[in-house]
């Protein structure tokens, strides 16, 4: 499912690349970088009995082409990844990983555009493919729904360049395993370049 996911993820991609060469001015590409804190999960298992996962700092990264508008407003398609080990064992000793892969559509608004020091704020909703490798049991994913949340500030560094630090919070509707239940929710701090072309 997950090759299937990825597939279609890289297409649309594609596409919406290939579209831009029409576009006028305001397209841009933006890639970030930076960490992710997974919040402690409630686990149910597949004979009900309840746990909680913790999980160690990760690492989460994003790729997106854009639209600016002109008008403090930018619209663009990401997709991201995420990924983290488990900190605190699953009962038995079980240790895991979990990561996921996102497609989003995203609505930013820059408050002070093209300025020495632009604060944003942002959301965008899409869906996630959420996989948990749990020793013992092996990979299990699900495809959900998820939505984000995002502020921080963008430094320009050329003419058609910005340095943008931010900070998300990222969650999607609880994954539904063959073995158990989760939820995903993150927290990220991120770092990243904006090039408009």
């Amino acid at each position: 499912m997950k090759r299937t996911f990825l597939i279609l993820s890289a297409t649309a991609l594609v596409l919406v690349m290939g579209n831009s060469l029409t576009w006028a001015q305001g397209m841009y590409f933006s890639g970030n970088l930076g960490a992710v804190w997974v919040e402690d999960s409630d686990i149910t298992w597949f004979d009900g009995i309840r746990d909680e996962a913790e999980f160690d700092t990760g690492v989460a990264a994003t790729g997106a082409i854009g639209y600016d508008l002109g008008t403090g407003l930018r619209t663009e398609f990401e997709i991201g990844y995420r990924f983290n080990d488990v900190d605190r064992k699953f009962p038995g000793g079980i240790g895991g990983d979990v990561d996921s892969f996102s497609v989003m559509g995203n609505a930013f608004f820059d408050f002070l555009p093209g300025r020495q020091f632009s604060p944003f704020i942002g959301a965008g909703i899409g869906v996630a493919n959420v996989e948990f490798d749990v020793d013992y049991w092996g990979e299990d994913d699900d495809t959900v729904f998820a939505y984000q949340i995002m502020t921080g500030v963008s430094l320009p560094v050329g003419y058609n360049m910005n340095l943008d630090f931010q900070y998300r919070y990222f969650a999607t509707e609880d994954p539904d395993f063959d073995y158990f239940e989760a939820e995903y929710s993150t927290h990220s701090v991120m770092g990243g370049l904006r090039i408009n072309f």
